[in-house]
């Protein structure tokens, strides 16, 4: 008789222990992963914070958008602002400035790029326009083919700060001998980056996803 009593007790406890089980284990990785994507946001941050800009054979400037009224975007010119004063202090001779046509503006981000570089004193020959890129990946791909066929080894890349260890890991897989600097002059909205910081920890997750599995995709829109 004592068996019996028993028994009901024990089936009400076993699913109440699942169930507590189950909202620990949910806890443990939400906790996990709160930690990871600190610890990821918080080296997106440092990185951005170095500037590595030494003598090079070109400076890189990562397209950054197009209005629709074929003007560079504020994020576009302050790049390349920071590749001009790179080269207007010697730091390489050449400039290539990177991305395609948007879907809405006329000019590609290299083009909008160029014309800042020609309203400021660079010389048309100094330039050089990569026209094909969608991503940041992409920018890295086509860059590299630029640069083997000019026979150029070493690049400064250029972006905004939240970008570049993205940026950085990108290159290097192009055996590009790669020095990041930051656009450093200008302050961004704290929403807009954080906004970023966020785009930024969502591409590199991906990449690293699509690195594994082997996905031949290069661009995607939203990263």
């Amino acid at each position: 008789m004592n068996t019996q009593s028993h028994q009901p007790r024990r089936l009400r406890w076993r699913p109440s222990l699942r169930r507590k089980t189950v909202k620990r284990m949910f806890l443990f990785a939400l906790v996990i992963g709160f930690v990871w994507t600190a610890g990821v946001a918080a080296a997106i941050i440092w990185y951005g914070q170095q500037d590595n800009a030494q003598p090079s054979d070109a400076i890189i400037i990562l397209g950054a958008g197009v209005r629709p009224n074929d003007t560079p975007t504020f994020a576009q010119t302050r790049r390349t602002y920071q590749a001009y004063m790179l080269w207007r202090d010697g730091f390489a001779p050449h400039i290539i400035c990177t991305g395609a046509v948007s879907l809405r503006s006329t000019i590609s981000e290299a083009e909008a790029c160029r014309r800042l570089l020609l309203e400021w004193g660079v010389p048309n020959d100094a330039i050089f326009l990569e026209e094909q890129s969608r991503s940041t990946e992409e920018n890295a791909v086509y860059a590299q083919r630029l640069m083997d066929a000019n026979g150029w080894r070493s690049a400064i890349v250029v972006s905004d700060r939240y970008h570049l260890f993205r940026a950085n890991w990108m290159f290097s897989k192009t055996g590009i001998e790669a020095h990041t600097s930051p656009v450093t002059f200008v302050r961004i909205r704290p929403d807009i980056f954080l906004r970023s910081i966020t785009r930024e920890i969502i591409a590199l997750h991906w990449q690293a996803a699509k690195d594994v599995i082997g996905l031949p995709v290069t661009s995607v829109p939203v990263v």
